[in-house]
């Protein structure tokens, strides 16, 4: 009987520890949007199906142009006034080579366009704006300059001291893009895969019960915990970024001045 009595009055408090959670989460207020709010979320939804639309059709017409630039590269140095000659082809010296640099530089350019889409597309998807691709926007960014500066060293006549002194201070700008983004995506980049940082609040339920009747506070927390280690993350890219124009400033500056000397 004491059993019994006892597994009854446990049984009625944990039912009245319930409602008490219950009540305490019903009594939160629950946040009222404006109607203004939802109109504004569907034209921003819009606005990016456009976006998205006009990046994958200048994705379509980068990867064209490169195409057709080198097809009509090639064709004007086998094609020559005295005749066809394929030897023409394989000759660097006609520029054989930028054509080749310009063609990876455009397949970078259509690779940029494609990281800024996916971006897109993920907000679209998930409600969520990720950070991780304008990453690798800096890097290919970079690495086209590279390829840039490599372009024109390759098939120009020799440098003076001041062209030669702007292309390796671009050089070294660029490689410092690169070796400094790469250490920020290690160092933050488990925090840019946990969470991203979300522009609408789709799941945010707070004081509300799902529909077995249970409290959802555990959703609520882990919300937040994402809510907070994506602030982390976008704090940490942003201390890194500010490193990063400090640093491509003072290289500047030191090559400038030894320039001058």
């Amino acid at each position: 009987m004491s059993d019994a009595a006892d597994d009854k009055a446990t049984g009625t408090a944990t039912a009245s520890g319930e409602d008490e959670d219950d009540d305490v989460f019903q009594d939160e207020p629950i946040p009222q949007h404006s109607r203004w709010v939802g109109i504004l979320e569907w034209f921003d939804e819009k606005v990016y199906i456009l976006v998205g639309i006009a990046f994958l059709v200048a994705a379509l017409l980068s990867l064209v142009y490169g195409a057709l630039a080198l097809g009509n590269s090639l064709l004007t140095s086998m094609f020559l006034p005295a005749g066809f000659s394929l030897q023409a082809l394989f000759n660097i010296n006609k520029g054989g080579a930028q054509d080749i640099i310009a063609l990876v530089s455009d397949l970078l350019l259509t690779l940029i366009i494609m990281e800024v889409l996916g971006t897109v597309v993920h907000h679209l998807r998930d409600g969520e704006t990720t950070l991780r691709p304008f990453l690798f926007i800096g890097i290919i960014s970079a690495t086209r300059g590279i390829l840039a500066v490599g372009a024109r060293l390759s098939v120009s006549s020799p440098l003076n001291d001041t062209e030669f002194n702007q292309d390796m201070i671009e050089l070294g700008v660029n490689a410092i893009v690169i070796i400094a983004l790469g250490i920020t995506m290690n160092l933050i980049g488990k925090y840019l895969e946990i969470g991203a940082i979300p522009r609408h609040e789709h799941g945010l339920i707070v004081g509300r019960r799902s529909r077995s009747g249970k409290s959802v506070a555990s959703q609520a927390t882990s919300a937040g915990a994402s809510t907070t280690i994506s602030s982390v993350a976008t704090r940490a890219l942003f201390v890194l970024m500010v490193l990063i124009i400090l640093i491509a400033l003072a290289l500047i500056a030191l090559l400038v001045s030894l320039g001058r000397l």
